[in-house]
């Protein structure tokens, strides 16, 4: 048992190594839409591994490893052939990092750097992302850009 939900997974093995827990999961979706076209598919075209960093558990290291399913998209008009399941709601697609760990690092992230105990905005380049103005105070998102490194011509001899 994990103290925490892995929506549509199947929990296969959990191990503890070298103090990490390993934990290996599978879909257990029978089907998926199509992100380009949105029509539902059940034809299976392949598994792969995603491996996305989760926050840590009792003071010991995360590794997720999960096994997710390639679909076919069965829409013979939708430029997409296939596609793999999402979950939006706890692993956007492409992201590296569950919702829970980015939300995690970004709040401490802003504390840090709000507070002064980070010399972060000496070191790195820090640029508001364009967000909507929704009318409520939220806290600005940042992207990190490449560290500065200062020449001799900028600092001077």
């Amino acid at each position: 048992m994990i103290p925490f939900h892995l929506p549509n997974f199947e929990i296969a093995t959990v191990e503890n190594e070298d103090g990490i827990w390993h934990i290996q999961a599978q879909s257990t979706a029978s089907s998926a839409r199509c992100p380009g076209c949105q029509q539902p598919s059940t034809g299976r075209h392949s598994w792969y591994q995603r491996h996305p960093q989760e926050l840590p558990c009792i003071g010991q290291g995360v590794r997720l490893h999960l096994q997710v399913k390639r679909f076919r998209c069965s829409n013979l008009a939708c430029p997409r052939k296939t596609f793999v399941e999402q979950f939006p709601d706890w692993l956007p697609a492409y992201a590296r990092r569950t919702t829970r760990r980015t939300r995690i690092l970004r709040d401490r992230f802003w504390d840090e750097c709000s507070s002064g105990r980070s010399a972060c905005s000496s070191i790195y380049r820090l640029l508001p992302a364009a967000t909507p103005c929704c009318g409520s105070f939220a806290r600005p998102r940042f992207h990190v850009l490449k560290p500065l490194r200062f020449s001799e011509s900028m600092i001077g001899r």
